[in-house]
């Protein structure tokens, strides 16, 4: 008999038993239990390597109205054909994009490097990722040239005159606007190190 593997949405406390189950009579009960325990790990491998969709919510859409779309999207239903599984997962979606939607009424602009890194945050959690996963691919996709500590101000005082220049705002706004967009992180020690600038 063929050993069983998970279901799209089955729970490990779901799988286990019914696993267990189906190659009892083969197997010893501490060899199944591994059998099947391996089939959970194969199975996680593989959702890692596997794209997962989402379907992004809009601009001030309400709840109701995005988890009645997500719920019905002929994507979703593929993905999660358990319809309480799925309901799960577009709630976990809208609730992720809630900091990317107060950073976009904030600075007014998708461009906006803080606005583009919590719309990067917001759909790799809504994907499934952890914060420490999303951050990284975030990091990794928004970062350009490195960008060497003493040139920081320099840079940022170019940014500002660009933008006082093609937006009409004070030298004040505009550096904290460009200030936003050098990306700083620990570089291994206890001191920080410019790794890159988020392009403007």
């Amino acid at each position: 008999m063929p050993i069983p593997t998970p279901e799209k949405g089955e729970r490990t406390d779901e799988f286990l038993p019914r696993c267990i189950k189906a190659i009892s009579g083969e197997y010893p009960s501490e060899q199944a239990y591994a059998i099947c325990q391996n089939q959970l790990s194969k199975e996680e491998m593989s959702k890692e390597t596997e794209e997962v969709f989402v379907l992004t919510p809009k601009k001030a859409e309400n709840r109701n109205s995005y988890i009645k779309r997500c719920s019905s999207h002929q994507k979703m239903k593929g993905q999660y054909p358990s319809m309480k599984t799925r309901l799960g997962e577009c709630m976990h979606a809208y609730n992720s994009y809630y900091k990317y939607w107060s950073r976009l009424e904030e600075f007014g602009s998708e461009e906006h490097p803080d606005v583009k890194f919590e719309g990067c945050m917001s759909k790799y959690k809504a994907s499934g990722k952890d914060y420490k996963e999303a951050y990284s691919m975030c990091m990794s996709e928004l970062i350009v040239e490195p960008v060497a500590m003493e040139e920081m101000e320099s840079n940022i005082e170019a940014c500002a005159k660009k933008r006082m220049e093609s937006e009409g705002i004070s030298h004040e706004q505009a550096i904290k606007e460009c200030s936003a967009s050098v990306v700083v992180q620990p570089s291994g020690g206890t001191n920080p190190a410019v790794v890159g600038t988020v392009t403007i």
